[in-house]
């Protein structure tokens, strides 16, 4: 069976909606790091055959720094209100209830992806180098075969550029609010516990390699979200 695709390879700041163009995006097929860097970028994908169902896709790295790349797909989630549609400025991408890029999800199915025909999916690359790599350029390539008979379907290739030299250490503040009972109810363990505090490390850990040097925690449990009459999990920090 023959399937054809639009593929692109896009900056990790472009927003990917189910039903938009491939063709209206600018492609990036070249980036550029510092030592200790990391790189993120996306890949854009439509089938643009005719076949009627989902299909599963496998997904391989080839490369020179393939060993060093994770591959995640973009997943779309609800967004029942956006924002106040008669007051946003002409800089909203969308202003309507409807699904949006958010999510980072790792790949099911032993690392396929399901592509329906006329959507546009992306896969959302995170390259780590190692320090000891060589300076210079190095390619990565995204390959897409049939996983039932193997067959190549698709592939994009970039090439990374590693400079000789480190940035400098960040000065800015970059702070982010930080919500300790969410992750206690979301996995479903006691407040505070041995648990719970291995899994607010690993949290802080993620938000300070993405550039979060500061969190603000609230002291006492939030109001917010709390029915009438209702409780929402104390986490708060202060005994009273």
């Amino acid at each position: 069976m023959a399937y054809n695709f639009e593929i692109k390879a896009l900056s990790s700041l472009e927003k990917c909606f189910l039903d938009d163009q491939l063709s209206e995006k600018n492609e990036h097929t070249e980036f550029t790091v510092f030592r200790g860097q990391p790189l993120a970028y996306q890949i854009g994908i439509i089938r643009r055959d005719e076949v009627p169902y989902k299909t599963r896709f496998e997904v391989r790295l080839r490369g020179e720094i393939a060993d060093f790349a994770t591959v995640r797909q973009v997943i779309s989630m609800p967004s029942h209100y956006p924002c106040i549609a008669t007051t946003c400025d002409q800089n909203y991408l969308r202003n309507k209830p409807g699904l949006f890029p958010d999510m980072l999800r790792p790949l099911h199915y032993r690392g396929q992806i399901v592509l329906p025909a006329h959507m546009l999916q992306a896969l959302w690359i995170e390259v780590d180098l190692p320090a000891a790599l060589s300076s210079g350029k190095h390619s990565l390539t995204v390959e897409l075969y049939n996983p039932f008979t193997g067959e190549f379907c698709a592939e994009k290739t970039v090439t990374v550029r590693l400079l000789d030299m480190e940035l400098p250490a960040q000065r800015l503040i970059h702070t982010e609010w930080f919500y300790t009972d969410c992750l206690a109810e979301y996995y479903h363990v006691r407040a505070f516990s041995e648990r719970h505090w291995r899994i607010i490390e690993a949290f802080l850990r993620t938000a300070v390699r993405n550039g979060i040097n500061m969190i603000l925690t609230p002291i006492f449990t939030p109001e917010i979200d709390t029915y009438v009459g209702g409780e929402r999990l104390t986490t708060q920090l202060l005994g009273i």
